[in-house]
């Protein structure tokens, strides 16, 4: 296996810029969209709770067809599938643009889910494509940089998307994610085409079984992913929520404020890392992440009310904090899966931390009328040191005892 050790000087190349440019560009449009529509849905119903079940099946696709996608990627040329779904995906969104003017909320949500569905499917495709075009010593700028992407769609997706519905219409920000789509289909085009990664045709509950063996039998990837999945079953709830202590007592625009600094703060420490040349063990900063929950959810918690610098400053460390346990595992299974179940290991992991996102959304959710938002979240950042540190310690030490 690949071990951690200093890289060399190698260009990430130009079919990595171009995926990455594909899918930094459908990525946009999209959370555009997740933010425009719901808030589409509030006008016309007028309904909190019809609004709050638009963001539930936005999330929905992703705890049940992860794997799936996975499954998919080890299958077939995974150049040629994300093209076919970013087309699929822009076909979904011209459908979605007509049930928009017709203000049919039933067809909306069933439309959203299968576009969420396309969503995930492609969303295996891009990391378990990405070690086939750049070289290994490459791997963590490659992973850095679409992060950097993530934190630039998470400053500025939702004022788009806001920005947009407000002054072009919900139909403009549905009409803008439907030729993202293509575009991202369209810059795919340049990138080589790749054989699919296992050569075999058995049946795909087969390779899905095989493909969740592949993690869980690997002694280094299933104490790493339990340690994420530990994390983001108490902390997975924290950037909603803290965003709602923030802006209690009618302090919307420091809510808004500490929204944007978590994704500068997360596109800070991207691109620090983008330019590392050295390769990074994952499995220290999930450690860090680990060690690190309690002191920067207090530090939220305490923050929270003490003014505009503070929130700000406070969203900065919330968002750094976040990037140290959300990048480092896409990077581990890269290095360290069989290539030829690559897809499916990723698959299976993201599949393991939405289904711990869901797991902390219900708790908070349930726990903040008895408590309230503050304690609840100190309590979070608290249990998620106690629980995630001592296995991401054992993760530590596995990948320390990698070789060459």
């Amino acid at each position: 296996m690949t071990a951690f050790a200093t890289a060399g000087g190698e260009r990430l190349g130009r079919p990595f810029w171009w995926l990455w440019a594909g899918q930094s560009l459908s990525g946009l449009g999209g959370t555009a969209q997740s933010l425009a529509l719901p808030l589409w849905v509030l006008q016309v119903t007028g309904s909190a709770s019809l609004t709050g079940g638009a963001f539930v099946v936005q999330l929905l696709p992703r705890v049940l067809f992860s794997p799936w996608a996975g499954v998919l990627a080890d299958r077939f040329d995974r150049r040629g599938l994300s093209i076919v779904l970013n087309l699929v995906a822009g076909a979904l969104t011209l459908v979605l643009l007509l049930v928009v003017s017709l203000r049919n909320i039933p067809l909306y949500y069933l439309l959203t889910v299968l576009l969420g569905t396309v969503s995930t499917l492609n969303s295996a495709v891009l990391p378990s494509l990405t070690p086939a075009l750049v070289p290994a010593s490459r791997l963590a700028a490659a992973d850095a940089a679409q992060e950097v992407t993530n934190g630039a769609i998470i400053a500025l997706g939702p004022l788009l998307g806001a920005a947009v519905a407000v002054g072009l219409g919900f139909s403009c920000a549905v009409a803008v994610n439907a030729a993202s789509f293509v575009l991202a289909a369209l810059l795919t085009l340049p990138v080589p085409r790749q054989e699919a990664a296992a050569n075999d045709r058995r049946r795909p509950f087969a390779m899905l079984r095989d493909g969740l063996h592949a993690l869980t039998g690997d002694r280094l990837l299933r104490t790493a992913v339990l340690a994420e999945a530990a994390l983001f079953a108490f902390l997975g709830a924290v950037p909603q929520f803290a965003v709602i202590l923030v802006g209690e007592g009618g302090r919307t625009g420091e809510a808004g404020l500490f929204a944007s600094a978590m994704g500068v703060g997360w596109l800070a420490v991207s691109a620090s890392v983008a330019k590392r040349r050295n390769v990074l063990n994952p499995a220290v900063m999930v450690t860090a992440g680990a060690a690190l929950a309690a002191p920067v959810i207090g530090l939220v918690v305490l923050c929270a009310h003490a003014g505009p610098v503070w929130v700000f400053l406070a969203g900065l460390v919330a968002g750094a904090h976040n990037l140290l346990f959300a990048m480092p595992n896409t990077l581990l299974c890269q290095r360290h899966a069989d290539p030829a179940a690559l897809g499916r290991v990723l698959a299976f992991r993201r599949s393991f931390v939405v289904s711990a996102q869901c797991l902390s959304l219900a708790l908070v959710t349930f726990l903040t009328p008895v408590w309230g938002v503050g304690p609840v979240l100190a309590a979070a950042g608290i249990a998620a040191t106690v629980t995630a540190l001592p296995v991401a310690v054992l993760s530590m030490r596995r990948a320390s005892a990698v070789t060459v």
